[in-house]
């Protein structure tokens, strides 16, 4: 049996990519921008916490160490008194993130079907409200919020563009949508080249953005 969803480490690149290309466009310190990075790289695959054996799953449970402490801050960058200290507390703050996200998962997974409610705009959309008035409070700040939205929508335009489609705009509309044509659409449960394709053409325009 096929399995028709983009894979995780695509979304995570992807919805991170974007979120990199805002971040570049605000006035940011060192600090907020590791931070928003990863509120990003956490969105992108967050939709999938209804899903059996999905990336963030595997994330939660502890498996792969780090992943996304790991990519914001390289082993060169934990050089250093800094370095160490910035990848402790990041460190610390997935593994936080992480066991918030276990409970999260074990309760949405038992009531929520896959690519139902967490696969809807109106639920980023909802969340990063929410996210945003926590940061307009707390650091005064909309940028966790807004790249949280653009983590967690990206991930759902990604699965748009896979074979099965996403009733992305419920509860307003039943119907399923697509990003791309059908043959270019994902329907194999390896990369393939379209979903390559995508990968790369959403990278491309980050970079543009952020050095352009």
């Amino acid at each position: 049996m096929y399995n028709l969803n983009m894979t995780g480490t695509s979304h995570l690149i992807t919805g991170t990519a974007l979120g990199l290309a805002f971040i570049s466009t605000q006035h940011t310190t060192p600090m907020q921008v590791l931070g928003a990075t990863l509120v990003c790289a956490i969105a992108s695959l967050l939709p999938d916490i209804d899903a059996e054996n999905s990336t963030i799953k595997v994330w939660v449970s502890g498996k792969g160490g780090t992943p996304l402490t790991d990519a914001i801050i390289s082993k060169r960058d934990r050089n250093g008194a800094i370095g160490t200290l910035l990848y402790a507390l990041f460190g610390g703050i997935e593994f936080v993130i992480r066991q918030l996200l276990e409970q999260l998962i074990t309760v949405v997974s038992k009531v929520v079907p896959h690519r139902g409610p967490t696969h809807y705009f109106i639920t980023s959309f909802v969340v990063a409200l929410c996210i945003t008035i926590l940061g307009l409070i707390f650091a005064h700040s909309s940028l966790y919020g807004i790249a949280f939205f653009i983590g967690y929508t990206a991930h759902i335009l990604g699965d748009m563009c896979t074979h099965s489609g996403v009733t992305a705009l419920k509860p307003f509309s039943a119907n399923t949508y697509y990003v791309l044509p059908k043959f270019l659409r994902f329907k194999t449960e390896a990369f393939s080249l379209s979903e390559g394709i995508v990968v790369t053409a959403v990278v491309g325009i980050s970079l543009a953005i952020i050095y352009l």
